[in-house]
């Protein structure tokens, strides 16, 4: 190689390596970072019952009168525990509608997950995009649920029941279809972490 080559060389690899430093990598973060952003963003601020994404409420579901917040989204390891406040609507004879609600505490491992199953397509109408799905490896009924009556009068803070209490599945609902495929993101990159696997078949 000649001398007027070598300066030369330097300066394509120097090129090479700061154009390579620039490029983003969306799997760079680690998992107490990914689950950092989840639980972050999902946790109450300013007024209350807002959250830093938009929306007291994260759905309603058009039709049938019911909506859902998560009011909190914690983890430990790669176990997740995520809390929902579910308000259903009775309509009621005459008008006189009735306010129905129950705290659902959910939890599962990620590292039981199958990343495939992942998904923010979903949904039906206003819904669609909003919804983020997934399922366990190989459909095991892992994920644990309990339930707390929430509504004033004497069943307030006694069990309201998870039917059922193990499910092999779980969505969670946001407020806007952008916000959902963030999420999306975040979650197989968590899962991935946590060596969540994919079902045999």
């Amino acid at each position: 190689m000649s001398a007027r080559a070598i300066p030369l060389m330097r300066t394509l690899t120097t090129t090479l390596l700061l154009a390579l430093a620039l490029v983003p990598c969306s799997q760079a973060q680690s998992l107490k970072e990914t689950l950092d952003w989840m639980q972050t963003t999902l946790q109450p601020s300013g007024i209350l019952g807002m959250n830093q994404n938009g929306a007291s409420r994260y759905s309603v579901v058009p039709g049938y009168l019911h909506a859902e917040t998560i009011k909190r989204f914690s983890y430990e390891g790669c176990k997740v525990t995520v809390v929902k406040l579910q308000e259903d609507i009775d309509p009621g004879l005459f008008g006189n509608s009735t306010p129905n609600l129950a705290e659902y505490t959910e939890t599962f491992s990620l590292a039981d997950i199958d990343p495939g199953t992942i998904n923010h397509d979903t949904g039906d109408g206003d819904l669609n995009g909003r919804i983020v799905t997934f399922d366990t490896t190989n459909n095991r009924k892992i994920i644990h649920c309990t339930s707390v009556d929430r509504n004033p009068g004497e069943h307030f803070g006694k069990d309201a029941g998870c039917l059922p209490a193990y499910d092999s599945s779980e969505q969670l609902r946001f407020s806007t279809k952008e916000f959902a495929a963030r999420f999306d993101r975040a979650l197989k990159h968590a899962v991935q972490l946590c060596g969540g696997k994919r079902s045999t078949f």
